[in-house]
């Protein structure tokens, strides 16, 4: 997951990006970025927002936002849980960090961008 993209899915859990990204384990590779980003959006900054981080460091973020949940519905589509998709028959409720683990980081920005993606399901 992109530095930009991690910022992105989950810019409405600010301090949970906060506490992560200015925590101990992540500071000094980290924080001072997460401090500028506004910056370096305006400046485009390309090789900082575009740089890869750590999935250790995406997981933790994934992990703390436990009020963000996603629908999988039994044809691959995935979308930001609602409650017009909990009658679907065969859907499933997964956490950011079910969907961060199952499909990649990058997928949880790319739903909360365009409404949906269809995802491979490996389930059988």
């Amino acid at each position: 997951m992109k530095f930009w993209e991690a910022v992105s899915a989950f810019r409405e859990f600010k301090s949970e990006l906060e506490e992560v990204f200015g925590g101990e384990k992540w500071e000094a590779t980290y924080g001072q970025s997460y401090l500028c980003f506004d910056e370096l959006v305006h400046v485009q900054d390309r090789s900082t927002l575009d740089s890869y981080l750590p999935v250790e460091l995406t997981r933790e973020i994934a992990g703390r936002c436990a009020r963000l949940e996603f629908c999988l519905s039994e044809d691959g589509w995935l979308q930001k849980a609602s409650a017009c998709w909990a009658w679907q028959p065969g859907a499933i409720i997964l956490t950011a960090l079910d969907v961060h683990d199952r499909f990649g980081g990058s997928v949880i920005e790319e739903v909360l961008e365009y409404g949906s993606t269809k995802v491979v399901c490996d389930d059988a």
